[in-house]
Order: C-alpha cells, then sequence, then structure tokens
C-alpha cells in the first residue's frame, strides 16, 4: 500500500468530500479484505475513521501541514508500531500529546500502543478521555469496548460495543468482540443472534459475511447444535470465491476450529469439520489433523469395547485407561504411576502375555498406540513370548507337567516358584527349568521395560 498519510491510504485528496471518502473506503476494503490483509486493512479503517470525523480530519489535516514536529513523531510512533515496538511508539505519542493534546486521533493510537503491550488500564484511560469530547465516534467507543472486555468489565463493555455498532453497522470487529463477550458468559444463544443479524444486516448473503459464519461455527459448537454447524457451512460454501488465496485462507479458519477440538477431545466433531474444510481447500495439514482425529474415534470406540472385556484385569484396563489418557490430555488418569502399574501385572507374566495379545488381536489401534509410547515394549514381550515357544526343551520328560501348567495360564505363584528356583539352585535337569526356560527373556524384556518408563 503506497503512500504514509490517510490521504494517501486511502486514495483521495484533501479535498475529498464524505462521500468520495466512504466510496474510497469501500473499494479499499474489497482490495485489502480483512481476511486476506488485516495489517493494511487495520490502516485502512484508522485512515477511514480518522478523515470521516469532521473534528479528526481537521486536526489531521493541519497536523500534515503545519506542524512538521508533531508529524516526525507521529511516524517514527508509526514506524514503531509497524516493528512492534510499542514501547517506543508509545513515547513519541506521549512527546506529541504534550505539544499538542487536542489530537485525538494520536491519544487513540496511544491506547491502541497500551492495548499491544498489555497495559489495559493505561489503555482504559486514554479512551475514556476521548468518549467524554466524542460521545457519538464508533471508533472510539468500540476500541474502549474492547478494553474493558479484556479487563473483564462485561457490563460496560457489551454497552460501549453495542453503541458502536449501531453508530457503525459495517464494523466487522465490534460484533466479533460482542460475540466473544457473550462465549464467554456461556450466552450462545445471544451471541448466535447477534451474528446472525450481522451476517443479514445488508440483506444478502455474500464474503463480506464471511468472519460472522466462521464465528458462528465456534458458537454452534458450544451450543452443540450440529444441525446448525452444518447449514453455517453450507453458507461459507455458497459465498467463498474462486481464489485460491481466499479459500486457502477460509479452509484454514474451519481447519482452527478442527484443531481446537482435537485439541479437547471431541474427535468425531473435529474429523467431521476437517473434512468440510478439505472440501473447500486441500491442506496437507488438515489432512493429518483429520487423519489423527479419525483414528482417535476408533481408539474409543475400542476403549469402550475393552472396558466389558471380562479376558482382560481390571489392573491391565487401568494400565490402558492410563497411557490414553496421558497421551490424549496430558494429564493423568490415577496416582500410580506408568512403571507401578506394569510392575504389578507383571507379577502374573503368563496373563500379561494373554492380555497383550489379545489387545493386539482385538484392539488394534490401541495396540499400536500403546506399544509406541511403550518404545515397542508389547511388541518386544510377544516376540520373547514367540521365541520361547521354539525354544521350549523337550528333551526332558520330568519338564513336561511343568512346561504344560505354564501354557495352559498357571497361576502366578508356579511362574514365579519356577523363575526363583532357577534362580537359587541353577538345576539344569529339574522339571523347573523348562518353565524357567521359557519365562526367562519374556520377564527379562518387561524389566526392560519397566526400566524405560521409570
Amino acid at each position: 500500500m503506497e503512500g504514509n498519510s490517510y490521504y494517501d491510504i486511502l486514495g483521495v485528496s484533501e479535498n475529498a468530500t464524505d462521500s468520495e471518502i466512504k466510496r474510497a473506503y469501500a473499494l479499499k476494503v474489497r482490495e485489502y479484505p480483512p481476511e486476506k490483509d488485516p495489517a493494511n486493512f487495520q490502516k485502512i479503517r484508522q485512515a477511514y475513521e480518522t478523515l470521516i470525523d469532521p473534528r479528526t480530519r481537521q486536526q489531521y489535516t493541519e497536523t500534515l501541514r503545519f506542524n512538521n514536529y508533531i508529524n516526525e513523531l507521529s511516524e517514527k510512533a508509526s514506524q514503531a508500531m509497524d516493528n512492534k515496538d510499542y514501547q517506543s511508539a508509545s513515547m513519541y505519542f506521549n512527546q506529541a500529546l504534550q505539544m499538542a493534546p487536542s489530537l485525538d486521533y494520536l491519544r487513540n493510537m496511544l491506547g491502541i500502543c497500551y492495548l499491544n503491550m498489555n497495559q489495559y488500564d493505561k489503555a482504559k484511560k486514554e479512551f475514556l478521555k476521548l468518549i467524554q469530547d466524542y460521545p457519538e465516534n464508533a471508533l472510539y467507543l468500540s476500541n474502549l469496548g474492547y478494553t474493558l472486555y479484556l479487563l473483564k468489565d462485561y457490563v460496560n463493555a457489551e454497552r460501549y460495543l453495542a453503541k458502536a455498532i449501531a453508530l457503525n453497522p459495517v464494523d466487522l470487529y465490534s460484533p466479533l468482540t460482542l460475540a466473544n463477550l457473550y462465549i464467554n458468559q456461556k450466552n450462545y444463544s445471544k451471541a448466535a443472534d447477534l451474528l446472525e443479524k450481522c451476517v443479514l444486516a445488508d440483506g444478502k448473503l455474500d464474503f463480506q459475511d464471511i468472519l460472522f459464519l466462521i464465528k458462528l461455527l465456534d458458537v454452534y459448537i458450544f451450543k452443540g447444535d450440529r444441525a446448525a454447524l452444518q447449514r453455517v457451512f453450507e453458507r461459507i460454501k455458497t459465498v467463498v470465491p474462486e481464489d485460491d488465496g481466499v479459500k486457502r485462507y477460509v479452509a484454514f479458519e474451519i481447519g482452527r476450529v478442527s484443531a481446537n477440538l482435537f485439541q479437547v477431545g471431541i474427535y468425531d466433531l473435529s474429523a467431521q469439520i476437517a473434512d468440510w474444510a478439505l472440501t473447500i481447500y486441500d491442506i496437507p495439514e488438515l489432512r493429518t489433523v483429520r487423519a489423527e482425529a479419525k483414528r482417535w474415534v476408533r481408539i474409543n470406540s475400542e476403549f469402550e469395547k475393552m472396558v466389558n472385556d471380562a479376558r482382560l484385569r481390571p489392573g491391565y484396563k487401568g494400565l490402558i485407561a492410563e497411557i490414553l489418557m496421558e497421551v490424549s490430555t496430558g494429564e493423568k488418569a490415577t496416582d500410580m504411576g506408568i512403571g507401578d502399574m506394569i510392575q504389578s501385572l507383571s507379577s502374573d507374566a503368563a496373563q500379561l502375555i494373554e492380555e497383550i495379545r489379545i489387545t493386539k488381536n482385538d484392539y488394534n489401534e490401541i495396540y499400536n498406540l500403546v506399544d509406541g509410547v511403550l518404545n515397542n515394549g508389547f511388541s518386544n514381550v510377544l516376540s520373547e513370548y514367540e521365541k520361547s515357544l521354539n525354544r521350549a526343551p523337550s528333551y526332558s520328560q520330568t519338564s513336561s507337567s511343568s512346561s504344560s501348567s505354564y501354557y495352559s495360564g498357571s497361576s502366578s505363584s508356579s511362574t514365579s516358584n519356577s523363575y526363583s528356583s532357577y534362580g537359587q539352585s541353577g538345576d539344569k535337569s529339574s522339571g523347573s527349568y523348562s518353565t524357567g526356560g521359557c519365562l526367562l527373556p519374556i520377564l527379562f524384556t518387561l524389566l526392560l521395560l519397566l526400566v524405560f518408563i521409570l
């Protein structure tokens, strides 16, 4: 965007009429829509709001013509803001206001600097000064309302934002801020009513409504209204132009909704909304979100079945639940650590092996996830088990009874006794040797797994 002055930004002369300024503003918004170029849109909006108000236009024009020093400070402040150096920008604006305290547009920019520095009380002070002199200025009302919203003074924020919307129905940010306020208050119906009213404000559905429609997705998610979500998405599809840049932006914004749902564990809806977004524009990262969401839908479905599986011990189900909880949320399901749970379950190695086999055969998504978390621990245990079957000795007739008891699912005490007996006597001709010979590699693998976890 060429030019530094507000007149240059809008492409009008200093003698332009209000009608010419409004027409120029509308053209520039089409050229630099907020969804594609928010930085330039903010400049256009600031230029328009300054020049459309007679007093601020006069002050601004006089500054351009006659006060080079103030203009120099203002330009330095603007450059600092472009560089996100709000501390320096606020210093320059304060210096300018010390010389010309009536220049309200500078005070407004100072307030914006304070907002970007998270100094909300200072911003509130500056905007309140402006409102005292200009109680009907939509821009100042909107900025004050937004500041109060950040300060969680929702009652007064709603009052100022509603007034700003009434004075400037074409503003985008005041309605979106007010909708967020209602969402924070869990007043989803009020948020939906506001946004629907904004969509219908000009009597037609077009791309200018896209931000309101995307925000409606958030609202209906909070309301749990999936039918309304579907209707909003169909409306979005009808207004997206055949422009790859815009289509990518819209798909990205819808994908953001999908990613947020994934983060809070609402996987089925996350996958569905990702599907919707991908029909608008194919974004590889979004395909990844969709695939992961669908995988977790399958994992949750498997776990629901696993909970009622009588072949699995409660402790084993608890282990799976703990791992799934930590992977999906980063939080613990129980006070007991994964390592302690595996150690407890390993006291009956034969049963644990059987449970792992059941998981692999009947709950494959869970098996793959848990095996990855445990650094291939499950697959290593099963591998050692298969090897032990192939190594089972047949030379000693005296070993047959104990081997038989192990393969048929002998109790943990007989397994432990076999291992303990081998460790104490080392009698390679005893019946206990064959059972211990099968279990030793498996128990060793379980010990390594415990070391990894702990």
